[in-house]
């Protein structure tokens, strides 16, 4: 494989990120109740250490289409932030080199984001339109149809809040629960779509971030499962034996189940897969790498050059896809979600092995540390026992991000403007 043999010719591009797909599930899961997803695993390259940015949707899709982190591409939680300005996206990078480019999207990914910017068509669209509707044929149609080369931003919502399950998969032979029930139905979709492309796509699937859900250990659906029958049954002796008229909200577990309120692994560690015929097949790469390193590599996979007014916060995976050497290096995610107060946000760098998080507006916060590999459900914090390791993580958060969080860098750039003369007071 040589990088002439990837650019003899423009090949479009599918990017479909599946909105709540985690790691663990396609760990769990059997390969023959997942055959298109297991398919494209063993027929592209698998990172099976990506990490999201965020356990939030509208910064994780920001970072994908950017190669920037959230503070730095300014959409920091689901709502009321925007794409600032001055931030290139891939799309817009895209159509300057030819490419047709369009999204379907849903969820919270409105236009006033500003993650319309590059596309030439950005279509949102209702929910309710799921790939059991008559939208999912109009999609196949518009690919069909499409000016080549494109690029297609295909977002699936599945999976999220309460899943979406067809009535002859929701059963227990096909998941525990909902969620994995609806993501062994969807991948019998994603097998339609895949079947109608040309061999010279480059299929890139991704999640946006995890989802903690009952099933995600045995233990987990016990306890979700003992919690809600315990809280239907004191509802129905409420109800009808003392005539308590509300009892709102009763039946839900107090089991946290969903996205957005924590960094923990479920959340952000989610599968990157990406398949073209110039690129091996079967490959399984290990090390750590995160939503802000797609841009980079894609580009670099297409030979496009180009200039930004700004460093990338990610680089190109190609280099470890060729097999040379590619040292690991941390990467930083959060949670900020809507359910969320300010003081709880969490920001964490993590390493192969440690993962520190900070309570970034909490004052005097010490934060806490986790050794992943000793501890990956993440229980035991080891902070006062690794002060050292603590110390030198958080300066990394200190000295690489903070500053963008907190908006200290930008002053440091109109101070240094000014004192250069290139802006008045």
């Amino acid at each position: 494989m040589t990088l002439t043999d990837m650019r003899t010719e423009k090949p479009n591009i599918l990017m479909i990120v599946i909105d709540c797909l985690g790691t663990k599930v396609l760990n769990d899961l059997k390969k023959e109740k997942i055959p298109n997803i297991s398919k494209l695993i063993n027929e592209g390259v698998y990172f099976t250490n990506a990490i999201a940015v965020s356990t939030t949707t509208s910064p994780s899709f920001a970072s994908i289409l950017t190669g920037l982190y959230p503070a730095r591409h300014g959409i920091r939680q689901l709502r009321g932030k925007k794409l600032r300005k001055n931030v290139v996206t891939l799309p817009q990078i895209l159509a300057n080199n030819g490419y047709f480019t369009i999204a379907q999207v849903t969820g919270p990914l409105l236009k006033i984001l500003g993650l319309d910017k590059g596309f030439h068509v950005y279509e949102y669209r209702d929910k309710e339109k799921t790939v059991y509707s008559d939208w999912w044929r109009e999609t196949f149609k518009k690919i069909k149809e499409l000016q080549e080369p494109w690029f297609f931003l295909l977002h699936l919502w599945e999976l999220h809040g309460h899943p979406t399950v067809p009535s002859e998969y929701n059963s227990f032979r096909y998941g525990l629960c909902k969620y994995v029930r609806a993501l062994v139905a969807l991948d019998r979709k994603l097998g339609e779509l895949l079947s109608i492309l040309s061999d010279n796509t480059l299929i890139v699937l991704l999640g946006d971030h995890g989802e903690v859900y009952p099933s995600h250990s045995k233990k987990t659906w016990l306890r979700y499962s003992a919690d809600r029958c315990l809280k239907k049954c004191l509802k129905i002796i409420l109800t009808r034996l003392f005539r308590v008229s509300s009892v709102k909200n009763l039946e839900k577990s107090s089991v946290k189940l969903g996205h957005g309120f924590s960094v923990k692994d479920i959340l952000v560690k989610i599968p990157l897969i990406l398949k073209h015929r110039n690129l091996p097949k079967g490959l399984k790469i290990d090390i750590q790498v995160s939503h802000v390193d797609i841009f980079p590599t894609l580009l670099d996979f297409l030979g496009i050059k180009y200039e930004l007014e700004y460093s990338l916060d990610g680089r190109s995976l190609l280099p470890i896809i060729r097999g040379e050497d590619f040292s690991w290096r941390p990467v930083i995610c959060e949670a900020c979600g809507a359910q969320l107060k300010r003081e709880e946000y969490e920001l964490a760098v993590r390493t192969p092995r440690y993962k520190f998080i900070l309570k970034p507006y909490v004052r005097g916060d010490k934060g806490k540390l986790y050794d992943l590999r000793k501890d990956p459900q993440e229980k035991r914090n080891i902070i006062d026992k690794k002060k050292e390791v603590a110390k030198i993580l958080r300066k990394y958060l200190e000295v690489n991000y903070l500053p963008y969080y907190y908006g200290i860098s930008d002053l440091r750039e109109k101070i240094k403007a000014i004192k250069q003369g290139k802006m008045g007071n």
